[in-house]
């Protein structure tokens, strides 16, 4: 069974079609960049059907990770025509290629919203309504399950991942999600200030293994959840395991936000992404607690320590020079 993997020159995408390699599974990548080596893949994008045919020439199952997986973009209507057009045209193309399996990458915060209480225990079946999601990225990624479930496919496999975190394999790769860039941001001092919060981490090479597991799982959504930790309590492991200093000074909720509003501001001029975002900010003071014990029980996954996942990720950050 042949499988594409969209967004395979990505930084979930590449481990992906290792998980797959390293299980016998013949792939095909689907991404705007070319993928180095002897890797069977077609450049294109979602928007493109020519491409998408292309791509979907002899599939089976497809495994759709590409998007725009950032909370801020300057361009606000792209997560309308990426993310939820973009899968659209995917699923429906697929559906006429016959496509017989098809593994949705969502997001995890799409679990969380205004009405979310702090520290509230979070798990796949948790679906605020999409007014009280915060902001157009998380919003978008509501609409691409929702467009999903309407093409007809059947009943497709929806993953949702909190924040990946891992080695990468190219150098865009340290900055190129959030939760990468806010290691790279810790480590080189860029921060000098931390809000009080609880965040959960995967490893990338863990969840790349749910989504492979995600292929022969029953219809439905799956968490796709690591470890939960406390901010300080993170600082004081990448202190422990980087030997750098960490900040130290703890900035209050409100503060933060009105930074994030201030540099979401500055970005939408100069086009530079902000450090922090409001949507961020507020899914972060939500501080939830995710149970993704029945998911990762069905898909048979156990993450890795914490520790391990951010040692082998500072340590391949060092190796491309980053920070």
């Amino acid at each position: 069974m042949t499988v594409l993997v969209t967004g395979a020159a990505g930084f979930i995408g590449r481990h992906v079609l290792e998980a797959l390699a390293g299980a016998g599974r013949p792939a095909r990548g689907f991404d705007l960049a070319p993928l180095p080596g002897a890797a069977e893949h077609v450049v294109g994008n979602l928007l493109d059907p020519a491409a998408v045919a292309r791509a979907l020439a002899g599939v089976d199952a497809v495994i759709h990770i590409a998007g725009i997986g950032t909370l801020w973009q300057r361009d606000a209507d792209a997560y309308e025509r990426v993310n939820v057009d973009g899968t659209r045209r995917l699923a429906e193309a697929a559906k006429a290629a016959g496509v017989a399996r098809f593994v949705h990458l969502s997001s995890a915060v799409t679990l969380v919203g205004a009405g979310s209480h702090r520290g509230a225990v979070v798990t796949e079946a948790d679906r605020p309504p999409e007014v009280a999601l915060f902001g157009p990225y998380c919003r978008s990624k509501r609409r691409a399950e929702e467009v999903l479930a309407g093409v007809g496919l059947g009943e497709p496999v929806v993953v949702l991942p909190t924040a990946p975190v891992g080695p990468g394999h190219r150098a865009q790769d340290a900055r190129g999600t959030e939760p990468m860039a806010m290691l790279c941001d810790l480590l080189s001092g860029r921060t000098p200030a931390f809000l009080d919060c609880r965040l959960d981490l995967i490893d990338v090479r863990d969840l790349a293994q749910a989504i492979l597991a995600a292929l022969a799982a029953p219809p439905g959504r799956y968490l796709a959840a690591g470890h939960g930790v406390e901010f300080r309590a993170l600082l004081a492991l990448l202190a422990e395991l980087s030997g750098r200093p960490m900040p130290r000074h703890r900035v209050p909720q409100r503060l933060a936000l009105a930074a994030a509003v201030a540099q979401e501001a500055i970005a939408r001029r100069t086009g530079k992404p902000p450090q922090a975002s409001v949507a961020g900010v507020r899914i972060a003071g939500k501080s939830v607690r995710f149970d993704a014990g029945r998911s990762l029980g069905c898909l048979g996954v156990v993450p890795r320590p914490l520790a391990a996942s951010l040692g082998d990720a500072i340590q391949w950050l060092q190796t491309v020079g980053v920070p």
